[in-house]
């Protein structure tokens, strides 16, 4: 064609792109997804749904737990248990006369343990006896007993089968510590040499508390049940462990007679129990101690009397020949009696003839009538005292009536 222009074509349009089914309006296409942004996720099955299987585990969890707390509480108590049996009860060793009168029921032999305080809990005693069993075979009678038994050892003890016969032995009042050894010794209890060790080990003495380095005076006289062979440390143990309760007792009883002692004379309770030993090896007849008290507290305290503070007793002479006849020469035949020489000898350190004041410790074990003798004595002017040969003496409170009451004994022994 001759020189006519030609037409432009014309533009074609974008193509569309096909918006995803049920979004908006055609006309906006789609931006894409940022990585941060979550897409939705399709519908997932709750983890903890209740399944069958998940049921039984659930019950068996729960028997577990269940079984578990029960075993659990069973230790428990049968640990508790298996203490009560072997832990002592909180006693201190004190002797306790049981009369075991034929009980009916095992509830009714533990009532009577308890009121008796050798036993802690009624329920546990009885459940123990029933378990045994044999708590009806039980002998009827009286039954010398401890108070810091363990209920295992108690029921043995009641029916006799503690490894060894049972033994009564008898303390009497002013013993002294060779004599207990000896009658242990006859009746079977200990070797002699065994308890003079035992009372005289300063490390037992330390655990008891005692302020001395033996157990002199403090072996309290009683009837004790033992049993064959036993341990003589636990012998000791347990009459220091009475000794020291009785003394406490009476020491309590008597604070005024305490503080005067102490103020007037500077003395301690220990103290006092060395004057109860030697009131003890003195008397005879109960009526006679706080009198003869008297003297040895006189004679302390008086400012007339001579030798000053000199307290002349002849036991306690005869008690340092008894611990080391050796070192004191007139102590030879000191078995056969006292002399002259033997009193006086300056060489023993238990002469009340030849040292001032009181012994070194005491000279037997006291009992307690002895040790209140002390605590209250008879209010006299008595300075002198002789045995008249009858287990009585004549008291004077001059040393020319005691002269004379002295010929008299010699020429009229009674």
């Amino acid at each position: 064609m001759s020189g006519s222009a030609k037409e432009p074509r014309p533009k074609r349009k974008p193509r569309s792109t096909p918006s995803p089914k049920g979004s908006g309006s055609p006309k906006h296409s789609q931006s894409r997804p940022s990585k941060n942004s979550r897409l939705p996720q399709p519908h997932r099955e709750n983890k903890r749904a209740d399944t069958p299987a998940r049921r039984r585990t659930v019950v068996r969890s729960k028997w577990f737990k269940a079984a578990l707390a029960t075993v659990s509480s069973l230790m428990i108590l049968s640990m508790g248990f298996v203490a009560f049996l072997l832990l002592p009860c909180h006693g201190d060793g004190s002797s306790v006369e049981v009369e075991w009168d034929a009980p009916e029921s095992a509830s009714e032999a533990a009532d009577l343990l308890a009121r008796a305080g050798l036993v802690r809990s009624v329920w546990l005693m009885a459940l123990y006896l029933r378990v045994d069993g044999h708590w009806d075979r039980i002998d009827s009678g009286i039954h010398l007993l401890q108070n810091d038994m363990a209920p295992r050892t108690l029921l043995r003890r009641l029916r006799r089968l503690q490894g060894g016969a049972e033994v009564r032995v008898i303390i009497p009042e002013g013993f002294d510590t060779f004599d207990v050894a000896r009658r242990l010794q006859e009746s079977g209890v200990c070797s002699q040499r065994a308890l003079l060790k035992a009372a005289h080990d300063a490390t037992l003495m330390a655990e008891l508390r005692l302020p001395v380095k033996d157990a002199e005076g403090y072996l309290f006289p009683a009837t004790y049940a033992f049993v064959r062979n036993q341990s003589p440390s636990s012998i000791v143990r347990r009459m220091v462990n009475e000794a020291i309760k009785r003394h406490a007792g009476l020491f309590d009883e008597h604070p005024e007679a305490l503080k005067t002692l102490h103020d007037d004379l500077g003395w301690n309770r220990h103290d006092i129990l060395i004057l109860a030993s030697m009131v003890e090896k003195e008397a005879a007849v109960d009526e006679e101690r706080p009198l003869i008290a008297s003297v040895f507290l006189n004679r302390m305290r008086s400012a007339s009397f001579r030798p000053k503070q000199r307290l002349q007793s002849d036991p306690t002479a005869r008690y340092g020949c008894l611990l080391d006849p050796l070192k004191i020469p007139t102590c030879a035949g000191a078995e056969k009696g006292v002399t002259g020489p033997m009193v006086r000898d300056p060489a023993n350190p238990y002469s009340t003839y030849a040292h001032a004041g009181l012994p070194p410790g005491p000279i037997c074990n006291p009992g307690e009538r002895s040790l209140l003798a002390v605590l209250t004595p008879a209010i006299t002017n008595y300075l002198f005292f002789v045995a008249r040969g009858n287990g009585r003496h004549s008291f004077s409170e001059s040393f020319e009536s005691h002269r004379d009451a002295i010929r008299d004994a010699q020429s009229n022994p009674r």
